[in-house]
């Protein structure tokens, strides 16, 4: 049995309409230009077990900051390996849950019948013929003079089979489809609708250890910043990494347009949401400042709760947030959004995941 589980991906780059606008057409901030204006400043050397980044950029105050980390290529190894999926595999797996699933119902309804034959008392005429683990059959072995008294029980036999069988198929199917989800979940995606996404949050906490020494690096650019412009900082950096879309399949991979944070990080390139959740899994090494992803269409971005700017900032739950743009074209410092993102902001059309480790 061949199974095709084709996985709708939920895009984040692309062009909007907005129709309450009266046919406005909104780009995302990222979209009018396929390389940022930022400039970036990147070199990396490869060793046997790691790679050494070297990062140089431009704060909001215009001024240089240069650092440099190690990620080791087991850390980019398990990152990679946890997120995504081959169809291959994908089918392999739902034919091998099938096919254990068929075997218990098999072995069922055997014992079904069994239980049935001997309930009836007709065991020498009403025979189960096994053919192997997934097939058997009924047989009616019996005189002519008492068929009328047996033939009765055989047929009710039958109908039960049936029934029972076809209740239980459908049983399968059902699971069939939850076992899909089960198995698309442990690869790091999450259900919306009929349809999978990155599950983004369970990428940030997963990557959180694994960038924690990014965060650290940071910080001894200045170890007298104050939270905000720390947060300053840290942005501009992200900022500065080169904005690229993932394809949606990448070396027979399904990745739904996603780069893992040490991915990210080691080839200096993403989009919004790759970068918006390679900001986020450094930045929740602060464990006393949350943060939300915000998406509205085609695009994210993140919310910080740090003490907010007079503008810029949203309140969740009753913590307000400082709203950093990850992927513009030109600087945005903490607390600007970009014209894209306010617009759906202020109608309320966003969707906001808060990720707490």
């Amino acid at each position: 049995m061949k199974i095709r589980t084709p996985v709708p991906a939920l895009g984040i780059t692309g062009l909007m309409t907005l129709a309450a606008a009266g046919g406005l057409t909104l780009l995302p901030p990222e979209a009018p230009q396929p390389t940022s204006s930022l400039t970036n400043v990147f070199a990396r050397t490869e060793e046997s077990a790691s790679y050494t980044l070297k990062y140089g950029w431009k704060d909001f105050k215009g001024t240089s900051r240069t650092i440099s980390f190690d990620i080791d290529k087991d850390v980019l190894a398990s990152a990679e390996k946890e997120f995504g999926y081959r169809q291959e595999d994908l089918d392999r797996h739902l034919e091998a849950w099938s096919a254990a699933r068929n075997e218990e119902m098999i072995a069922d309804l055997k014992a079904l019948v069994r239980f049935l034959i001997d309930e009836g008392g007709h065991g020498e005429y009403i025979i189960l013929q096994e053919k192997g683990p997934l097939e058997f059959t009924l047989k009616l072995s019996v005189p002519f003079d008492i068929q009328d008294r047996v033939k009765p029980a055989y047929d009710a036999i039958r109908i039960r089979l049936a029934d029972e069988y076809a209740s239980a198929s459908k049983k399968i199917e059902a699971g069939l489809d939850a076992e899909k989800t089960r198995y698309l979940v442990s690869r790091g995606l999450a259900s919306e609708g009929k349809a999978f996404r990155v599950d983004y949050p369970r990428s940030v906490r997963n990557n959180t250890p694994r960038v924690r020494h990014v965060l650290e690096v940071l910080r001894a650019i200045d170890e007298k910043l104050n939270i905000r412009d720390f947060l300053g900082l840290s942005l501009s950096f992200i900022q500065h990494i080169l904005y690229r879309v993932p394809p949606t399949v990448e070396d027979g991979k399904v990745i739904l347009g996603f780069w893992t944070p040490p991915r990210v990080l080691v080839d200096n390139l993403g989009d919004c949401d790759s970068k918006a959740v390679a900001f986020a899994s450094i930045w929740l090494n602060f464990k006393k400042y949350p943060v939300v992803l915000i998406r509205v269409p085609e695009h994210m971005f993140v919310g910080v709760a740090v003490p907010s700017w007079e503008t810029g900032g949203l309140t969740i739950n009753g913590l307000r947030y400082t709203l950093c743009e990850v992927s513009p074209n030109k600087r945005v410092p903490p607390g600007q959004i970009t014209y894209y993102s306010s617009t759906y902001l202020n109608s309320g059309r966003y969707r906001y995941e808060i990720v707490s480790d």
